[in-house]
Parts: structure tokens; sequence; C-alpha cells
């Protein structure tokens, strides 16, 4: 645009033209010089940028540079500064004369040349940095282009990329490259940052025995535990959670336990790992129910599971202390204690489960013994008097005596004719059954009858004065004896002849005893009288002899009376 003002006399106004054409470039394309052509040289030029198209651009503006002279044929000014930091846009450049500069006299000179410079801003390209997971190897870049900027250039350090949908992550960064339908050019550069994958460890398999816990530990945390079983965590969310066995978990013997991660942010996903609780059987020891038993018995046992060892508290021993079944023959100390306690002590099995033990406990009753006390002797006609033990009990016979009270230990018998005769009879004390193991027993003792001596001293016997007694005593051995005064020829021997005394005469009877020795045993002798009564001896007194007639009679006085006369002729007596 050329505007001429009225110069002053002799004053000649400069003309400027041919400024340079219109710019149209991108922003991070500036840096261009603008010039003009004017026909005068004297007078410096300068260039002013506008953000909007104006009428007076000698006022305002942002100078661009300083001011130039012209030069060279043609005369052109040339900005000492190409245009730059300009922000995309339309924009208004002028070159005018440099109104400092001293030629320029006249105020109406204002000529100025017009230049249109438009700033197309550069594709905006944006495009985020990228997480992949280590376990992707190739990824396809042009799902990473902007909607409505595609078909770009990609490329890494190596130069352009052939086959973008199939570049290798670890050859990056990629920068891709767009141009506009203005020819700008915007790019972004995509890093891909590589994350390992998470990889879950539920932990190494374990066995435990029931009725334990399970102490978990999952890696990486956070995460989540979960059973295929019926067991429980004390918190599931936990990566050292605690795990409780359920009933079928146990019965079943093993269950499975899932670590899972969570999903983290970004492409990685969660994983899971497995581990299996194996559950041995833990074990219960059995010694078996207790027993009571009598003194002198031994214990039958039977020890649950096997294999495993049975020992004692007491002074016993076993028969084979390896064996559940072995037989405990209890020890004095065991047996005066009255109790002893047994115990089986399981092996430990392989695996974590160990050995048990349990106890049961033998009392033991004291053995019964009865006793029907020592042997006794009695003498016939007498009596037992017993002494049973323990009590209660009962008193029983082999014969045929009586009881005064036959569950009295202390009871009488009296024996009976079949004893005597026999001359013994057993007895027997037999004891209750007492509650418990042992039973009654019983204990016999003989009673030895001894045949009660019973004297015999014989008949009594009358005896004429003047005669002797002849004498029979049983039993012998014993002695005679008299409560008189008369002698025996043999006092010891049991047909002794007795010779009554004066006295034994006179007084008409006499008193023998026959006593028998003392037999050994319990019986005594025994004595038995027999009485000799002693007669006078009579002496017959016919009387005087008389002398009568043929014819007469004789009275006769005869004495003692009674008596009997006789005649050694033919008479009669009246």
């Amino acid at each position: 645009m050329n505007v001429s003002g009225t110069a002053p006399v002799c004053f000649v106004c400069p003309i400027l033209t041919n400024a340079s054409p219109n710019i149209n470039t991108c922003e991070d394309s500036q840096g261009q010089f603008l010039s003009v052509q004017t026909d005068v040289s004297e007078i410096d030029i300068e260039f002013r940028l506008f953000n909007s198209q104006v009428g007076n651009p000698y006022s305002g503006g942002t100078p661009l540079g300083s001011a130039v002279t012209p030069s060279g044929s043609p005369l052109t000014a040339t900005s000492t500064v190409g245009i730059s930091g300009l922000a995309p846009g339309t924009y208004y450049a002028y070159a005018i004369l440099d109104t400092d500069d001293p030629d320029l006299t006249d105020s109406n000179c204002r000529p100025f040349e017009e230049i249109l410079i438009v700033i197309d801003s550069k594709p905006s390209i944006d495009i985020p940095n990228q997480e992949i997971c280590d376990s992707t190897t190739s990824v396809n870049l042009t799902v990473l282009e902007p909607d409505g900027q595609t078909g770009g250039v990609w490329s890494n350090g190596d130069g352009d990329l052939g086959d973008a949908t199939a570049a290798d992550p670890t050859t990056g960064p990629f920068t891709y490259t767009y141009t506009d339908a203005n020819g700008c050019v915007g790019s972004d550069e995509v890093t891909y940052t590589i994350l390992q994958e998470l990889e879950a460890e539920a932990g190494e398999d374990q066995t435990i025995c029931s009725g334990a816990t399970v102490s978990l530990s999952g890696n990486p945390s956070p995460g989540m535990w979960s059973t295929a079983g019926d067991g429980t965590f004390d918190d599931a969310s936990s990566a050292t959670a605690v795990y409780t066995p359920g009933a079928n978990d146990i019965s079943g013997g093993t269950v499975v336990l899932t670590w899972t991660t969570e999903d983290p942010s970004g492409p990685c996903v969660g994983d899971s790992d497995t581990m299996t609780v194996t559950i041995n059987e833990e074990l219960v020891a059995e010694a078996g129910d207790d027993q009571t038993i009598c003194s002198g018995a031994t214990v039958s046992l039977t020890g649950s599971p096997s294999p495993g060892m049975w020992s004692t508290a007491g002074d016993g021993t076993f028969d084979n202390a390896s064996s559940a079944t072995a037989v405990y023959t209890p020890g004095a100390n065991d047996i005066s204690g009255g109790t002893v306690v047994l115990t089986w002590t399981t092996e430990d099995p392989s695996g974590p489960c160990v050995g048990d033990s349990d106890t049961m406990t033998v009392t033991i009753n004291e053995e019964l013994v009865a006793e029907a006390g020592d042997d006794q002797t009695i003498c016939s006609g007498g009596m037992v008097s017993l002494t049973g033990n323990p009590s209660p009990g009962m008193w029983s016979t082999a014969g045929d005596g009586t009881f005064d009270n036959a569950s009295s230990a202390t009871a009488v018998y009296t024996p009976g004719a079949n004893d005597i005769s026999g001359g013994t009879v057993v007895l027997t004390w037999t004891t209750e059954d007492p509650t418990g193991p042992c039973v009654g027993d019983s204990d016999t003792m003989t009673v030895i009858i001894n045949e009660e001596l019973v004297a015999e001293a014989g008949e009594d016997q009358t005896i004429c004065s003047g005669g002797m007694v002849s004498l029979t005593g049983n039993p012998s051995p014993g002695m005679w004896s008299t409560a008189g005064d008369g002698t025996f020829d043999n006092a010891s021997s049991a047909t002794a002849v007795y010779t009554p005394g004066a006295n034994d005469i006179s007084g008409g009877t006499v008193v023998l005893t026959w006593t028998t020795e003392n037999p050994s045993g319990p019986c005594v002798g025994d004595s038995d009288t027999m009485t000799v009564t002693i007669n006078e001896e009579l002496v017959a007194e016919a009387g005087d002899d008389q002398t009568i007639c043929s014819g007469g009679m004789v009275s006769l006085t005869g004495n003692p009376s009674p008596g009997m006369w006789s005649t050694a002729g033919d008479g009669t007596f009246d």
C-alpha cells in the first residue's frame, strides 16, 4: 500500500513498495525476515508488528528489530530480526519510515507498507506414555494415534519403523510425527514402561496335625485367601492369615488354599497360586477303661493306637511293654497302695503330629483270704468255739453237728453223733462275695473228737466177811482206790483183788473207785465207784444135841433165821 503525504518544498517523501509477501507459516517455522523497497536511501526504515490491522502504524505496535538504512539496488530495507515467538493467530507487520531519522523533515510524510502474517498452530500431538506387562512382546503403535491425526510416521532411535503395528516395546521410546493440512508438523514421544507382571505365591505346601491351624504367607499383597474346603480364615484379606480347617477338610485329609492378588493399577492383572494343606489325623491315645482287679490277679490291657509303649507309676511288670495288649502284674507296692496308674504312650508318627498318652487306673482290691482258724481237738460231748475271718461269712459242716449261728464268725459248733463216732469233722468258713472282682474264699478246719473216757468200776458186789473182791476196772490204765481200810494186791491193775479191812467188814460196806489216767488231748480221766457189801459170815446154830424117847418129837431152835432144816434120816419136819 502506498500512501503519500504532501512534501515540503524541496523535500521528496519516500515511496515504500514491494514489501515482503504475506507470510503464512507454522508456529514452529517462524524466523522469516521482512523487507520493503524504497526510492530514498537517506531515511531509515523500521518494521512494526500489530495484533490487528491498523490505519496508522506509526503509533503503537511492537518494533521488529531496529531501524534499517536501505541499501542495494533496488534500495531495500530488511528487518534486523525475523518474526519469532508468535502464538498461532493473525498479525500485521508494517514497514514505516523511522520518525527519529533527522532527514525526515516532513511530518506529513508517513508512507507504510502492510504485510499479513498468519501463524498456524502446529498439530498438538498428545499420546500418553504407556504401561505394559513384561509378558507383552509386541505393541500396535497405530492404535495410539489421536483421532483426526492418524497416518503419521512412527520412528525410534533407529529411524522410521516399517510396521508400527507390531513394534518391539523394548526398542522405544517411539516418536510419532504428524503433518497437518497446513504442513505444520507435530510430534510426541511415547515411552513404554514395562511392568513386572504379578506372580502370586501362596507359599509351600504344609502338613499339619488335625486340630492345628495353618499360618499362611501370601505374596505379593494385597490379595485375598480362599479355600476349596469348609475351614475359616481369621482375616482372609491378610497375607499372613491363619486358617482353621473345617470338619470336611479334616475328614478329607487335604484342603487347597488359594492366594489371589488384587488387580493392580495398569495393564497387568492379578494372579493366583495354590498351596495344599495335608491334614494328618492327630493321634489320640486310649489306655482303655479303668479296671478293678483282685490282689494276686493280672491286668489285661488294650492300648490304642499301636505302636506304643506301656509304663507304670508303680512297681509292677509288663509281659511286653511294647505290646498294646500287654499283661501287667502288679507289684507289692501297687497292691499295698490299692491303686496303680498305667500309661499308654503312642510312638511319634512321621509328620508334624506327635505321640499322645493316656492313663488308666487299676484299683486293686485286697483278695479275701478266709481263715477258719486252727484245727481243734475236743472231747466227745464238748463243743467247738469257732473264729472265722474275715466277716461276714457262713459256717458249714461236713458232718451232722449243728451251729448255734452259722452266719456268726464266732459260732459254736456242737458235734453230731456221726461226728463223734467218726472221730473227726471238717468245718468250713466261707466269706461272702465282696463287691468288685474279688470272690469269696473258704477255709476249713478239722475238729478231732477224742472219745471221752467213761470209767467203769464194775457192778457192786456183796461178799462174805473174810472174802475178797475180784475187781474189773475199765478202761485201763487206771488206779484203784478205797474209801475203807482194805488193800489191793495191785492197785494199778484193772483186775486187782481187794481184801476188805476190819473197818470195812465191821462197817458192812466199802466204796472202791477206779480212776482212769488222763489221756493226751483235751479229755480228762474219769472215775467210777462200786460198792462192796460185806455180809457177816453166818454161823448156824442147830442148838444143843437132844435125847428123846422114840415116839417123841424134837423141838428145834435153829439160829440164825431164816434157814432150812434137813435130816439125815427119814423123819419129817413139821
